[in-house]
């Protein structure tokens, strides 16, 4: 099960048999060599990411400034890649390298979206941490408990924001009964 949670595509499975599909974004396409992607028919806005492996993400706000040999320089080297042999997690070893184009998601707003992160034991959510960004732009990673308390000895490589950056999402509750469904087979999960 760890390795189909760890793929970026895979898992969209098991998101679907579990809570259902209305919670997946929009997939574009998946491709197996970077070559099969054809820019010209992506729109404006795109995310690409790798299915193997972290934090392998491009972000397309503006196809007209993109820089398409950069991005797919990239592309070719997630796909060349091992990631389980960086952080020995042996999950990604046993994903089928890919990369999936889905939709720029955006907050109605306009506001950047902010990562929200349950950290689970036993389905059980312990800790909520959510990225986001301070006006400057610079990184922020805040801390709370499930009941939406703000935990400011919290950190983790990123400066710990404060109580009011982040307001309680109204869904928060839905939220929390969503991890437990997600993550109630494993003794911890993110």
């Amino acid at each position: 099960l760890m390795p189909i949670c760890a793929d970026k595509y895979g898992v969209r499975a098991y998101v679907k048999e579990k809570i259902g599909a209305k919670y997946l974004n929009t997939i574009i396409g998946v491709y197996d060599r970077v070559d099969d992607i054809d820019f010209a028919r992506l729109p404006n806005r795109f995310v690409l990411k790798a299915t193997h492996g972290s934090s392998w993400n491009i972000i397309c706000n503006d196809k007209h400034k993109f820089d398409i040999e950069h991005s797919m320089k990239d592309m070719r080297r997630w796909l060349a890649t091992d990631f389980s042999k960086y952080g020995r997690e042996w999950q990604y070893h046993e994903i089928k390298p890919r990369i999936v184009c889905e939709e720029f998601l955006e907050n109605l707003s306009g506001e950047e979206l902010r990562d929200y992160k349950l950290l689970t034991f036993a389905g059980k959510t312990k800790y909520i941490w959510v990225d986001h960004r301070d006006e400057n732009g610079f990184p922020l990673r805040s801390f709370f408990d499930p009941d939406w308390n703000f935990q400011g000895d919290k950190g983790h490589l990123y400066p710990n924001g404060r109580a009011e950056d982040v307001p309680r999402p109204e869904c928060l509750e839905e939220m929390l009964l969503l991890a437990h469904k997600l993550s109630s087979v494993f003794p911890q999960c993110r």
